[in-house]
């Protein structure tokens, strides 16, 4: 069954759950009974308004991402629809704005990359950003090579295969290395490592206190060591597939301080870009 995606909010709003559920695709049917979907979509409703369709982008082939807002603008759900319109995943979230949108970093930066990259994941909501509701990440970027709005060449269980991995990874702006976290393999595809978050990471002290991190870098790339002084454009590694991260990408984020789970995440003021860049656009670096 399909449901279209400018009527998901009336069926939602109505409560037609059960035609919902029959519009999820077999994976998505297979991870949650429709008693179970039923119940967890009822009770969220309880607890919002009506939604409305807000926000629509594409950040893999054939693959669009809805988000519906509720008019109390407290709660959010993103809905995720295949080329046969078919709904691969469902997922409710809060919708919050932080006062620290307004907070952006004294220094400017560029990315740490030097060609063309695909945002993945930047931006100041939950639906352009899975970092945003977390302080010490908010404003992260997570970003890959894409052609023509493939990851990969098609062998998606290859690690080599996707244009991302060993792309060359340098210094945003001028600073002192004061981190590097070193010998951690890069995972096989879809298997991340959560016991080590950043896997093979970089970490770069700027003027004003303000510290900027790579991470994910691939398994012996990293070139730098503590105390070196890098400047803007310097080669710090390759992009690879280490830490908490399923394909090769790379996590780009400035916090106010060296903690990174402690530190606040700062927006970042970037030298090229007078409005900030968010999911699916394309950017450049250095």
């Amino acid at each position: 069954m399909k449901v279209l995606p400018e009527d998901f909010a009336k069926l939602f709003n109505k409560r037609n759950f059960n035609i919902l559920y029959l519009a999820l695709t077999s994976d998505y049917k297979a991870l949650m009974s429709e008693e179970e979907f039923v119940t967890y979509a009822n009770d969220f409703k309880n607890n919002s308004g009506d939604f409305e369709l807000k926000f629509h982008n594409s950040i893999h082939y054939k693959i669009d991402r809805y988000c519906f807002i509720d008019d109390k603008g407290h709660h959010m759900i993103t809905a995720v629809f295949n080329q046969n319109g078919e709904i691969g995943g469902i997922q409710f979230d809060l919708h919050e704005q932080f006062e620290t949108d307004n907070d952006y970093t004294k220094n400017k930066f560029k990315f740490p990359i030097n060609d063309d990259w695909f945002v993945l994941w930047g931006g100041t909501n939950a639906f352009l950003n899975y970092h945003y509701p977390f302080k010490n990440q908010r404003y992260a970027y997570d970003l890959i090579q894409s052609i023509s709005g493939h990851a990969h060449n098609g062998l998606e269980t290859k690690i080599s295969s996707y244009f991302t991995y060993g792309k060359d990874v340098v210094a945003p702006l001028k600073g002192e290395v004061v981190d590097v976290y070193l010998h951690q393999p890069d995972n096989f595809i879809g298997i991340p490592n959560m016991d080590q978050p950043m896997g093979n990471a970089v970490v770069i002290k700027h003027e004003h206190d303000e510290y900027s991190m790579v991470a994910h870098l691939q398994a012996g790339s990293i070139i730098v060591r503590v105390g070196d002084i890098v400047e803007q454009g310097d080669l710090l590694g390759q992009a690879g597939n280490s830490g908490a991260s399923n394909e090769p990408h790379l996590h780009f984020q400035v916090t106010d301080g060296r903690d990174l789970i402690e530190s606040k995440s700062l927006r970042i003021r970037f030298e090229d870009y007078k409005e900030d860049p968010v999911q699916a656009e394309t950017v450049r670096g250095v």
